[in-house]
C-alpha cells in the first residue's frame, strides 16, 4: 500500500530515541518537575502541564535537526547510534 503511493518502507532499529524528539520533550519536562521536589499539596498533573510550558519552539526545531542528523546511519542501518 505504501510503495503504491511511491514511498519505501524503512525500519528503524528496535530502540531509536535519537530518533525521537518526544523522547527529548519528555526529558525537559521531567527535569524541570523534578527540579523542585514535590511536596503533599503539588499536583502531579498541574506539574507536568506547567513544565511543559518551558519547552520554547526552539526547543522542538533543535530536537528535530538533531534526530535528522541520525537519519542516513539508521537507513543504512548503522548500529551502536
Amino acid at each position: 500500500m505504501i510503495e503504491d503511493h511511491g514511498y519505501k518502507c524503512v525500519y528503524l532499529l528496535p530502540y531509536s530515541p535519537f530518533l525521537n524528539p518526544i523522547q527529548e520533550f519528555w526529558s525537559k519536562v521531567e527535569a524541570v518537575v523534578r527540579r523542585d521536589g514535590l511536596t503533599e499539596d503539588d499536583n502531579l498533573s498541574s506539574r507536568i502541564t506547567k513544565s511543559s510550558l518551558t519547552v520554547t519552539a526552539e526547543d522542538c526545531q533543535g530536537w528535530i535537526r538533531h534526530a535528522i542528523q541520525f537519519f542516513d546511519r539508521c537507513k543504512a542501518g548503522e548500529a551502536n547510534l
